[in-house]
């Protein structure tokens, strides 16, 4: 990965954070700055959308070096970083250099990060969480406002990465850390209440008056977005961490949701590939914990908020907090709340282990015990491992006659490997542990092998839960790409949305990867950065009207859904079935041999022409006024919808009456000879046409209408009308 020879390409990577990232960069590199993207859904706001990152500080590098070393070297960087910043608050807490390193080693190569690589804006946002707790409780305890603003620029970056909800929840458990600091710092280290929310509320000034330049965009989209209203509560809940999913701490994906298909994928916790820590945090925690005093009253309050958040849809708690509490409504997948778990968990396994190490150096009777504990567990530990090494077969054997095996479970093999590694490891440590207690001459060289034991332990149990492509693989376009780019004039694609859904079959008939299957199918996201035209892209803030659109598509009946690919100006829809209608041509198909009759009918990737599609622009005579949004739902679901007739528009426009003018100008596209409407520019962020008519009439573009964006006619400003749903209208 280091070389750039491979790409990070682990499930959202591929269509949700490389292609745009790819995209904004060679906007900037031709000298625009990607306000937005109008190649997804008729057009869409790119730098009010979070997951770019435009203006995180790492996005400089990409305008600097090749875009794929950078792409990868932020990510491995912000492990990095992770770990030096879980290093820095440790020791600014008083921990030895080796209770910081134990706690940085497992923040970082955890599973939690490890599996949010994949979610860019969860990594780029998490990493900073240590920093911050450092340098705003610094200020705290030196009670200098300058920590404050320093911290309003740590909350700056943790936000720019992207993730909204890393800021919601650490924002709002430092406010109750504020109210209630034992919960954080030792007793005396505080200042007095009113200095403390002074403190807090510089932190908000600096970190709101910075944050505003992407802020602003930000809830602007909000506000015209699918979570203005809040999720559905289903979907809220979707990906939330059972009870039974805490084992994952110990042996990862031990019930292989990933590999049950897809109905399994929905249904259970798969936001998270691994949260893998070990035995040997736990142990280390349970020394902390065990002093009961008010801080670790304050961890177990963070630990208990967020597992209550994480579990979501398994507590019984979740509904109110949904229904009542603020911007409960706008997250989903709540399994990413237990960041804050495991983050508790790696800073209370350094304290453990300086709290342990304490007590065998002064020799303690509760040591003595301890340690006649750890060597019983340990010995048993091994003789178990040694039982399970040697009967293999007959141990698999059992698992499956138990059903620990598919289709409920993980391969057998595969979960009684980990199973045996955990045992592995544990009897290491408890060994490791016991001659410490036990050897007053070598306790330092025994601790660094426990220090060493755990790096391997995390780093190995992860390493491997990502994936990555070779880079010329990933750029390298497709055989269905060239044919789109090779075609006249400027016209959108629609990949059809039941196709959206089907790999297995055409895999077989194409005989190729995913991610060469994915490209011949321009999977939404695949194609933005060769600048491909599609009616339909991946974005988690995608407006409400347009998605209601894609719905009115994906679910209606076959003629209204036709009349809206055309007045989407979706000239070819790509599909694995065939499609019978009379304006839609079969014009392409990659595979290999001739495009017969008998792959067609196979789950063969086609593409087919739409003869009737409608261009970008055209002129429209008429005008009706939609009331609400079943008046519109009703007309452009409706037989009489004729897009290249009439517009549909939320009021009437000043001094023109839709009543009075329904006939008089009425015709179809270019109805009247010498009519025209041409693009003479098309940039991603401004446009220009050449428009000749002869009568008042509207000019309807397919591109969606969102506020800030500014029309003038022959130089003189002009109203941008709100047509047919979504989309622009000029009079």
């Amino acid at each position: 990965m280091l070389s750039g020879e491979y790409l990070f390409t682990e499930r959202d990577l591929t269509a949700f954070f490389l292609p745009p990232r790819q995209f904004w960069v060679q906007e900037m590199a031709s000298g625009t700055f990607p306000l937005w993207n109008p190649y997804f859904n008729s057009g869409h706001p790119l730098f009010a959308t979070l997951q770019p990152g435009v203006i995180y500080p790492f996005s400089v590098f990409y305008l600097i070096f090749p875009f794929h070393h950078v792409f990868n070297y932020i990510i491995i960087v912000h492990f990095a970083l992770g770990g030096i910043f879980t290093f820095w608050l440790m020791r600014a807490q008083n921990a030895s250099r080796e209770a910081a390193y134990v706690s940085a080693v497992v923040f970082m190569f955890g599973g939690y990060l490890m599996s949010v690589h994949n979610v860019l804006s969860t990594l780029l946002s998490v990493i900073w969480t240590p920093l911050f707790f450092l340098v705003f409780f610094a200020g705290l305890v030196k009670n200098d406002l300058r920590w404050a603003a320093g911290a309003g620029l740590v909350g700056v970056a943790m936000f720019l990465g992207g993730g909204v909800e890393v800021c919601y929840l650490v924002f709002g458990l430092v406010l109750l850390m504020v109210l209630f600091p034992w919960m954080a710092l030792d007793e005396g280290r505080w200042p007095p209440l009113k200095k403390r929310l002074l403190h807090y509320l510089v932190f908000c000034a600096v970190f709101f008056g910075v944050s505003a330049v992407q802020l602003i965009p930000f809830l602007e989209l909000g506000r015209f977005s699918l979570r203005a209203s809040g999720v559905p509560y289903y979907q809220a809940v979707t990906w939330s961490l059972h009870p039974r999913d805490l084992i994952e701490f110990f042996t990862p994906d031990l019930y292989g949701y990933r590999n049950r298909g897809i109905k399994a994928y929905w249904e259970n916790q798969n936001w998270l590939k691994t949260f893998y820590l070990g035995s040997a945090p736990f142990l280390l925690s349970w020394f902390f914990f065990r002093q009961r005093n008010r801080k670790t009253q304050g961890y177990l309050i963070v630990v208990l908020i967020s597992m209550l958040l994480a579990f979501g849809g398994n507590s019984l708690f979740y509904p109110y907090l949904f229904e009542y509490f603020p911007f409960m409504d706008k997250w989903r997948y709540p399994v990413k709340f237990i960041f804050m778990t495991v983050f508790a968990v790696c800073l209370a396994a350094g304290f453990g282990y300086d709290l342990l190490k304490k007590e065998i150096q002064n020799q303690s009777r509760f040591v003595a015990r301890f340690a006649r504990y750890l060597l019983m567990a340990g010995a048993g530990f091994m003789i178990l491992f040694g039982v399970l090494s040697s009967y293999d077969n007959q141990a698999l054997a059992a698992m499956d006659a138990w059903g620990w095996t598919t289709p409920d479970f993980n391969d057998s093999k595969v979960n009684l490997f980990n199973f045996k590694r955990l045992i592995c490891f544990t009897s290491l440590y408890c060994l490791l542990f016991f001659l410490a207690a036990k050897n007053n001459a070598g306790k330092k060289y025994l601790f660094w092998a426990v220090l060493a034991l755990l790096t391997l332990d995390v780093f190995f149990a992860n390493h491997r839960f990502y994936d990555f492509k070779k880079t010329e693989q990933f750029m390298a376009s497709s055989s269905n790409m060239d044919f789109i780019l090779s075609q006249p004039g400027r016209f959108r694609v629609l990949l059809e949305p039941h196709t959206l859904t089907t790999y297995e079959e055409i895999m077989v008939v194409h005989g190729k990867n995913v991610l060469d299957l994915l490209k011949d199918k321009m999977q939404p996201g695949l194609g933005l950065e060769r600048k491909i035209f599609q009616a339909w892209g991946p974005q988690v803030t995608v407006q409400s009207r347009y998605k209601t659109v894609y719905d009115f598509i994906r679910y209606g009946q076959a003629r209204p859904i036709i009349t809206l690919l055309n007045m989407l100006n979706v000239k070819y829809l790509i599909s694995v079935f065939p499609i019978k209608y009379s304006n839609f041509k079969l014009v392409h198909m990659n595979v290999p041999g001739e495009m017969t009759e008998a792959l067609v009918e196979k789950k063969t990737v086609k593409i087919y022409e739409n003869l009737e599609a409608l261009p970008r622009a055209f002129l429209v005579g008429e005008c009706r006024v939609m009331s609400n949004l079943k008046n519109y739902i009703d007309a452009m679901t409706g037989p009489d919808f004729q897009p290249e007739r009439h517009v549909l528009l939320d009021e009437e426009p000043k001094g023109f009456s839709c009543e009075e003018k329904k006939n008089a100008a009425a015709g179809n596209v270019g109805g009247e000879l010498n009519e025209l409407v041409e693009f003479t520019d098309y940039q991603s962020a401004s446009f220009e046409l050449k428009v000749k008519n002869h009568a008042r009439k509207f000019l309807f573009l397919s591109e969606a209408y969102y506020p800030g964006w500014k029309a003038t006619v022959d130089g003189r400003p002009a109203e941008i009308l709100r047509a047919n749903f979504v989309f622009r209208a000029l009079l």
